[in-house]
């Protein structure tokens, strides 16, 4: 039975074979058509890296669909995408075509089934959808759907047949095709400040190119990479990025960092005395700018002046969570720095996935990480062939630049959180500087704001005022009208606030920040100076408490064993009064002079000339009643009167809350500065400008009164020195500039100061003379005159009495002749004789001072190198 049964299956498994392979008679089974029916393998929704979890709100932003053809089609078949092609966008609109838009003479072909999805395929739609069109008051999800309109053909020789069809789910699934968008993230204002050399002309310190090369990178570049809604525009405009450039360079001839070229070569070490300049710009600039807030500021330089490759010098470098950076505007590369060093000053990259090897930076050479292909420039519209990470400097082949930098997945995340975003991020929380926004109101509230440099390694005497040696205080003053920074609870370095009866009212934790990072131009010798620094900078404006006195910034727990007084100063500095008479000055021109060979003719030419009022022997407090007054005599050296300008120089307190400086011009006009704001140049000196339109009624040659005047309180003030800007025929040719920025003489001491007065543009001789209007309290200064020559230098002796305060002060140098005068500024601190150096204690404890009741050797040495130029004998007890 089961024989039989096992043959006759046999039988009927042959007879089936003879049946299909027969031709005769049978019917032969024919295999189905292919549909030729576009298929969806992926869609990104993107901002730059596919990757990016949550998008920001109101921003431009691609949608790619990846096509192909069925599996079924034949090697003959094509499918083409046609013009009519739309994108779909819940709740807000319609995209009535990819870019580029397909052309009937070439539609672009879809990929084959086995080829998709393709990395960068012409015949996958891509679509840019504007901001507006993803723009909510808060955050949402948003649907995106294709209504592709296309045309196939079975062979290569087939007919066209129109067809369409419209994809919102994703690839082989019921899921819509959505993407979550973040509520409204705030914008970023920058504000940058050129610096070159400030006795040359500010376009041939910041030239077009640098200019052309800041615009193209804040476009290009920051725009575009960072986490902020579309949009660029002038700080106070529109935009998530806003931006502006101050019409005043910082001058680094004053700090000595140019070479004799003129060049700046960018070093951890010369970072020090730029920081706390930046950061005094840009409390300056919101002091009077409210409507206007720049959170960050950045100093640029000009190619034509910055040493980079192969030079050992950095094309940039930040203060990690600080405002302050600066960075080259190279053509091409400026936007890739300067985002670089503002997401540094944004706390990235955290101490948690920074390389090992090279601090605040990532480990990662590309910004899509793991690479799937989805990367992109927005503003291009482009595919990135090869992606950098933008906190990843040192990639090469190819470096990072404007082009090909994005974000990484964490960092967006990082810098979404710390402008406002809802997405929770505890990075952010821990490392980040806390919420940044260009538009944050300002409280109508009093705050205390200093800005400065400190060692942290010396300190003064309980209950004395001044600076401590390594301390440097830029600036310190009263304001309502500057947005408040968040304290830092845990900072080691405080800020005292103290009643009339010497109890604390305030004691606020300072963010001070010593570490630098640096970036060169990969393979160039590095200088090895980025990292941590020796000095640690300090920007803030804390609340003032209406009730405190005095002031004070401490390093430790304020009067606690080891802590150090770094700082201190009076609300109120009882003012110093005397009497003094300010004499007139002529100003003219240079007569028997040749015109300037590198000034076209007919731009010939806007020169400064200035006149001095007289200087007192010791300073003079302003107040409503009692005014500063005296005249100024215009000579015929001008053509037109552009500008004028008065700059004084305090030598006490600055600006309690309420005072207001006004400075009043005959028939001619006038203005006033409140609440000590000046210029952001030297310390203690202050200007203010009356303009084009003030100017206008000013006699060409006659003389013009002028009035110093304070309301609601009262200043002291030193010398005055008043400015006027135009053209004048022949031009002026010489310049000043003293030799160092701080002179450090003990009281009692003596001084050098050297002077440079140059006259590169006319060479014919003319005896000048060089005197100094001094500020220091009973101190006096001589020089010889110089010898006509194109270039003089000399060093002046500045002699100082032994009674002279300890502290800082101003002294203006002026260079006189042919009826003309120039100026230079330098500080010249004062220090006091140290008092028996005697070592009484084995500790190494530094509590600001060397006396009987205790003095480690740490604290012999600090008071002996205190006293510069002073032989000093330590000695044990």
């Amino acid at each position: 039975m089961r024989t039989r049964r096992g043959v006759f299956s046999a039988l009927v498994l042959v007879a089936g074979l003879i049946a299909v392979g027969s031709s005769s008679g049978a019917t032969t089974q024919k295999a189905p058509a292919c549909n030729l029916v576009p298929q969806l393998r992926d869609v990104t929704i993107n901002q730059g890296v596919g990757a990016y979890p949550v998008l920001v709100n109101a921003k431009e932003t691609l949608v790619r669909f990846y096509l192909s053809m069925p599996s079924c089609a034949g090697s003959g078949a094509s499918i083409q995408v046609k013009e009519g092609t739309t994108l779909t966008v819940s709740g807000g609109g319609t995209v009535d075509n990819p870019t580029p838009v397909p052309t009937s003479t070439a539609y672009p072909v879809i990929a084959s089934f086995t080829a998709a999805p393709m990395t960068d395929s012409t015949g996958d739609p891509k679509f840019v959808v504007p901001a507006p069109m993803v723009s909510r008051s808060s955050a949402f999800t948003a649907s995106f759907s294709m209504t592709l309109r296309y045309q196939s053909k079975p062979t290569r020789t087939g007919a066209l047949t129109a067809g369409q069809i419209t994809f919102s789910n994703r690839p082989g699934t019921t899921t819509p095709i959505t993407a979550s968008f973040d509520r409204p993230s705030n914008a970023l204002g920058v504000l940058f400040v050129p610096m070159g050399d400030a006795t040359k002309s500010y376009s041939s310190q910041w030239t077009a190119a640098g200019q052309q090369a800041l615009q193209d990178g804040m476009t290009a570049a920051v725009a575009r990479q960072y986490p902020v809604p579309s949009g660029t525009g002038a700080l106070g405009g529109t935009g998530g990025l806003r931006y502006s450039v101050t019409p005043t360079l910082l001058d680094l001839k004053r700090l000595n960092l140019l070479d004799g070229q003129g060049r700046f070569c960018g070093t951890g070490a010369n970072y020090d005395l730029i920081k706390a300049e930046l950061a005094q710009f840009r409390l300056s600039h919101n002091a009077v700018n409210p409507n206007a807030q720049a959170n960050r500021v950045v100093g640029v330089i000009d190619p034509a002046i910055g040493l980079g490759p192969p030079s050992p010098c950095f094309e940039g470098m930040a203060v990690v969570n600080s405002q302050e950076a600066w960075a080259l505007a190279i053509a091409g590369r400026a936007g890739n720095l300067i985002g670089l060093e503002l997401a540094h000053t944004l706390g990235l990259t955290p101490p948690s996935r920074e390389s090992p090897f090279d601090g605040a930076h990532s480990q990662n050479t590309a910004a899509e990480n793991p690479s799937v292909n989805r990367r992109y420039n927005t503003v291009q519209r482009s595919f990135i062939t090869v992606d950098r990470s933008l906190l990843k400097p040192s990639a090469t082949s190819p470096p990072p630049d404007n082009v090909n930098t994005l974000l990484e997945v964490p960092d967006h995340a990082f810098l979404l959180c710390v402008f406002g975003g809802g997405t929770p991020n505890s990075e952010c929380t821990t490392y980040g500087p806390g919420t940044v926004s260009a538009t944050a109101p300002v409280a109508a509230t009093l705050s205390f704001v200093m800005s400065g440099t400190t060692t942290g390694e010396a300190g003064i005497a309980s209950g004395a005022t001044g600076e401590a040696v390594g301390t440097s205080v830029i600036e310190s003053y009263f304001a309502s009208t500057v947005p408040q920074t968040a304290p830092s609870a845990n900072s080691t370095y405080r800020l005292v606030q103290r009643g009339s009866g010497g109890g604390v009212l305030s004691d606020l934790g300072v963010p001070v920040s010593f570490v630098h990072s640096g970036h060169e131009r990969p393979g160039s010798p590095s200088p090895g100076d980025a990292g941590t620094r020796e000095s640690g900078l300090f920007s803030f404006a804390l609340p003032f408490d209406s009730q405190a006195e005095r002031v004070e910034l401490w390093k430790g727990a304020p009067g606690a064993t080891g802590s150090l007084l770094l700082y201190a100063r009076d609300r109120t500095t009882p003012p110093v009064v005397s009497s003094f008479s300010v004499g007139e000055a002529p100003i003219g021109y240079r007569t028997g002079g040749s015109p300037r060979t590198n000034v076209p003719a007919a731009t010939q030419v806007v020169e400064t000339l200035q006149a001095e009022a007289g200087t007192p022997t010791t300073p003079t407090t302003i107040t409503s009643s009692s005014p500063l007054s005296t005249s100024v005599t215009f000579g015929s050296a001008f053509t037109t009167i552009s500008n004028l300008c008065v700059t004084w120089h305090f030598t006490g307190d600055l600006f309690d809350e309420g005072e207001t400086v006004s400075v009043a011009w005959g028939g001619g006009g006038g203005g006033g500065a409140g609440n000590g704001v000046g210029t952001g140049g030297p310390r203690r000196l202050q200007t203010l400008c009356m303009g084009d339109q003030a100017t206008r009624d000013l006699l060409l040659d006659g003389t013009e009164a002028f009035t110093l005047s304070v309301s609601g309180g009262s200043v002291t003030v030193g010398a005055v020195v008043i400015t006027v800007t135009g053209d004048s025929t022949p031009p002026v040719g010489y310049r000043i500039a003293t030799g160092s920025f701080l002179y450090t003489v003990q009281a009692g001491d003596s001084v050098g100061v050297a002077t440079t007065v140059t006259d590169a543009d006319d060479p014919t001789p003319v005896s000048t003379d060089l005197a100094a209007r001094n500020l220091v309290p009973a101190g006096s200064f001589s020089t010889a005159p110089p010898n006509g020559s194109g270039t003089y230098s000399s060093t002046g002796t500045l002699s100082t009495s032994s009674s002279t305060p300890p502290g800082d002060y101003g002294l203006i140098v002026t260079a006189k002749g042919g009826g003309f005068t120039r100026t230079a500024e330098t500080t010249i601190r004062v220090t006091t004789a140290p008092a028996g150096l005697v070592v009484n204690s084995t500790n190494d404890v530094t509590d600001g001072a060397c006396n009987a009741t205790h003095c480690s050797l740490r604290e012999a040495i600090n008071a002996s190198n205190a006293s510069a130029g002073t032989s000093n004998t330590i000695t044990f007890a």
